[in-house]
């Protein structure tokens, strides 16, 4: 028995939810009406389907059932999730290219820039395909350029003097340096970047090493490095908590991601990838997991 005022998309959602989401229309009698058509007392209903159809958050304007509106409200739910789920590493994976965390600071920028209430509705609409991604990174990079500006500064390798600072660099995704690691600068001959490296990077060409300009760590302002760790430990319980004790209570670390897994039950080995502030920093890291009992091998994955 349907209710008071029943659409015929609530009739195709009282037969069976799969239906429902594929309905465009009905027949009743000869005459075809629209899902939103309230129904009679006698109509003999012939619901007209689509496998093209996409269900339409309008739906929810005009069904009367508890089914219908259940069904619709949770296809949206679960589409929103996932839409969240993929804005948010959108915009994880943009920071990481740009060597940029992405803190309170850079969302609350975002939030504002695309007029959206918070940064769940800011998620939804990347992950829906309502931001454009390549506008997107170009944003990230020019709202985070002044970050890099101080970080460095040019030197000449026979004299040691300044010779000038450089407004448009990179951070090499090969090998991630961080303030305090010995780097050089490599110049992208397509759009004239300036590509920082490690020093002793594997991925420098001897002819890109050979145009290299020798850099130093100026005074850097506060912000977060991506560095990524490999770790062994014995297979015993309270390994991982520990660990990751340490980086959240003694040093307000961020994790991005890690995975682990198990060799002979025994031994435990993986990586973890989180953000420091420089190489001392990182040190005291490695230092303080390397002291935890159990653990066999902490050291910086550079390439």
């Amino acid at each position: 028995m349907l209710d008071k005022d029943a659409t015929v998309l609530d009739f195709a959602f009282a037969i069976h939810s799969k239906l429902g989401f594929q309905a465009i229309g009905a027949n009743i009698g000869r005459k075809s009406v629209p899902l939103y058509y309230q129904l009679h007392h006698n109509d003999q209903v012939n619901i007209i389907r689509s496998e093209n159809q996409q269900p339409k958050r309008e739906w929810l304007n005009f069904v009367k059932t508890k089914k219908a509106k259940k069904a619709i409200q949770e296809y949206f739910g679960l589409q929103s999730m996932n839409e969240k789920e993929n804005g948010q590493k959108t915009i994880e994976d943009i920071c990481q290219e740009l060597n940029i965390f992405p803190d309170s600071n850079l969302i609350n920028s975002l939030i504002k820039h695309y007029n959206t209430k918070n940064k769940v509705e800011l998620y939804i609409k990347i992950g829906a395909g309502e931001i454009d991604k390549k506008q997107l990174k170009n944003y990230i990079r020019k709202t985070n350029k002044w970050k890099f500006t101080n970080f460095f500064k040019l030197i000449s390798t026979s004299k040691g003097k300044n010779i000038r600072k450089f407004d448009d660099f990179e951070i090499a995704t090969c090998c991630n340096p961080i303030p305090g690691d010995e780097v050089i600068g490599i110049k992208d001959e397509k759009n004239q970047r300036l590509i920082i490296h490690q020093k002793n990077c594997k991925q420098i060409s001897e002819n890109e090493r050979k145009k290299s300009f020798q850099l130093t760590w100026q005074i850097y302002r506060k912000r977060s490095y991506y560095a990524k760790l490999e770790i062994e430990a014995e297979n015993q319980i309270g390994i991982f908590y520990n660990i990751s004790r340490i980086l959240s209570n003694d040093f307000s670390v961020n994790i991005k991601s890690l995975y682990f897994d198990t060799i002979d039950n025994l031994t435990v080995t993986g990586w973890m990838e989180i953000y420091v502030l420089n190489q001392a920093h990182l040190n005291k890291i490695i230092s303080q997991i390397s002291a935890i009992k159990g653990v066999t091998k902490v050291q910086r994955i550079v390439n």
